[in-house]
């Protein structure tokens, strides 16, 4: 419930004080990298399994530092390029990427072993884990997600949506200055 409620409350500050809450991002933004890094790292140093400190305060370390890399993020210009327009249209799909995954680890490799048993190893696995899980996320949120939201949209408009265009146009307005 805490992490829950800490991403709650990053939202709800960057949509009732979007200049304030941009304006500290952009200042603090190296800061809150590095820190939101230090933060994460002992979740990937100590095992779950014998590690009590990362099941219980580790938790907290956990949402903390992605709070502060997600609040980095968006102190820092977007880069304009083919390869930053990619990550952004999978980050867009991200959440049917994330659906699928687990199906896609465990049908596709089966199939996929069959077919290839000589040459299948960890980096076949790997690459047809990852490519199938964003080739058929992607596919699925075009099928499924993106009209059904369409349709909710259409019954139930979003009152966001002046909100982030005011943090729009400010961010607009700041990267311009």
């Amino acid at each position: 419930m805490d992490s829950l409620f800490f991403g709650v409350f990053l939202a709800y500050l960057l949509h009732r004080h979007p200049a304030r809450f941009l304006s500290i991002s952009r200042r603090f933004r190296w800061w809150l990298l590095v820190g939101g890094t230090l933060l994460l790292v002992p979740a990937f140093c100590f095992p779950l399994e014998h590690t009590p400190f990362i099941y219980t305060y580790g938790l907290s370390l956990l949402y903390l530092g992605s709070g502060c890399l997600l609040v980095s993020a968006l102190g820092f210009q977007s880069p304009k390029s083919r390869f930053a327009n990619a990550i952004a249209y999978v980050g867009s799909h991200s959440y049917s990427v994330y659906l699928w995954h687990i199906p896609i680890a465990l049908w596709v490799p089966v199939l996929a072993q069959e077919f290839l048993s000589n040459y299948y190893n960890w980096f076949v696995y790997a690459a047809i884990c990852t490519i199938g899980s964003i080739a058929f996320g992607i596919g699925m949120a075009i099928v499924i997600e993106f009209p059904v939201l369409r349709i909710r949209d259409r019954f139930f408009p979003s009152r966001a949506m002046a909100t982030y265009a005011n943090t729009t146009r400010f961010r607009e307005q700041q990267s311009n200055a």
